[in-house]
């Protein structure tokens, strides 16, 4: 269990850094550390690893011992190649994908997933693979331009509500300033009707 949540919690961080992509997210299950890991699958891993360890393990080394070191080596050759070969093909794949760019906004998340999955819909066979692999992963292209735009937008709501204010002080301020000249002016000529008497 321990081995395999740092395994996962790494994995998300890490994908989560290079690719842009927030493959999967625990946050709204209960015991969770940041969305990229809880308690629901971590006990899955740790029952599975002991069925690996003391089942499948025991089995598959049977079955190891039987083969020759020339018939291993050439099925290490075999998985190895396969194995590196799935891993450029994902890398290909997650570049791709890393191009249309990723946020982790609750308010577009299924948008956006939408989008992604609608635009890498014409592509090979190792996208369409990446796209079933994750079906839940949280893409987000435009929407760091539309938190951009709501920004912008609220900044010219508050710079026109601040001007229309500055603007309704002015004029009660000038209108006070009047105001006080008319009555300077009045009570100037009350002392200059009353001196002439």
């Amino acid at each position: 269990m321990l081995i395999c949540s740092v395994l996962e919690y790494a994995t998300s961080y890490f994908m989560e850094k290079i690719f842009k992509a927030r493959w999967w997210d625990y946050s709204t299950k209960k015991f969770n550390i940041n969305g990229r890991i809880c308690l629901n699958t971590l006990i899955p891993f740790g029952l599975l690893g002991l069925v690996m360890t003391y089942a499948v393990n025991p089995f598959l080394m049977g079955v190891y011992n039987n083969f020759s070191i020339t018939q291993i080596n050439i099925i290490s050759l075999i998985i190895f190649i396969i194995f590196v070969t799935d891993y450029v093909e994902s890398v290909f794949a997650l570049n791709k994908v890393k191009g249309v760019g990723v946020l982790l906004e609750k308010d577009n998340t299924e948008e956006m997933s939408k989008r992604v999955k609608e635009l890498l819909s014409n592509i090979n066979w190792r996208e369409r693979r990446l796209i079933k692999a994750f079906p839940n992963a949280k893409y987000f292209g435009n929407a760091i331009k539309e938190a951009k735009n709501k920004i912008e937008s609220k900044q010219e709501q508050i710079k026109n509500e601040t001007n229309a204010r500055i603007q309704i002080l002015k004029d009660e301020y000038n209108s006070k300033i009047e105001q006080i000249k008319i009555n300077s002016e009045r009570r100037i000529n009350k002392l200059i009707n009353k001196n002439k008497k």
